[in-house]
């Protein structure tokens, strides 16, 4: 299997079509979208505790086939709870295996390996569900490389403010910004 960003985020830009929020304004909830899709079929837990740096999983129960975990690091954030279950919900989304009754996929901090082709798509899923380049694009369309060497403060405010708005971290901004920063410059061919 081959990672594949562009299969990846078209099915969150499907996603968010399908739930009507293409025009909506951020935050778009991962929650929301898990009822909307799977009427009651995932059950969704809060208080488990992992490991440092792990920070959720999506799995399935052998004693209750009918239905799909996911549980939630109780000790994380409310913004890094919110990507985990983005992420969770691009695993489910996507149709990647959990490996059979007793399966397991979990969200763990930090880089995901290059190999780690269902973790990759995930974690892709996760970026363009919460922060959707064309959503950020009209949020921000300012130089985002010339404002952070001219500006740095004022470009500090404006990434936490669009952090507030979309429910994420403000480095989770950050991320998506450089994203759309790429995508401009092969828009605009330099």
């Amino acid at each position: 299997m081959n990672f594949q960003p562009s299969r990846v985020l078209y099915a969150a830009e499907c996603l968010l079509k399908q739930l009507g929020w293409e025009d909506k304004e951020p935050p778009f909830s991962p929650l929301e979208a898990i009822r909307s899709l799977y009427e009651g079929r995932v059950i969704i837990s809060t208080t488990a505790e992992f490991s440092k740096g792990e920070n959720g999983c999506v799995y399935l129960d052998p004693d209750i086939p009918e239905a799909t975990f996911i549980a939630l690091n109780r000790n994380d954030p409310l913004c890094t709870k919110t990507a985990t279950l983005a992420h969770e919900l691009g695993h489910l989304f996507l149709g990647h295996p959990l490996g059979g009754l007793g399966g397991c996929l979990c969200r763990i901090e930090g880089q995901v390996s290059e190999g780690n082709v269902i973790e990759r798509e995930a974690n892709t899923f996760m970026s363009e569900f919460l922060v959707p380049l064309n959503t950020l694009d009209r949020y921000f369309s300012k130089d985002i490389s010339l404002m952070r060497k001219k500006d740095p403060e004022g470009f500090q405010v404006e990434t936490d403010l669009l952090s507030l708005q979309f429910g994420v971290s403000t480095a989770f901004v950050l991320t998506q910004l450089w994203r759309l920063h790429r995508q401009r410059k092969d828009r605009w061919g330099l």
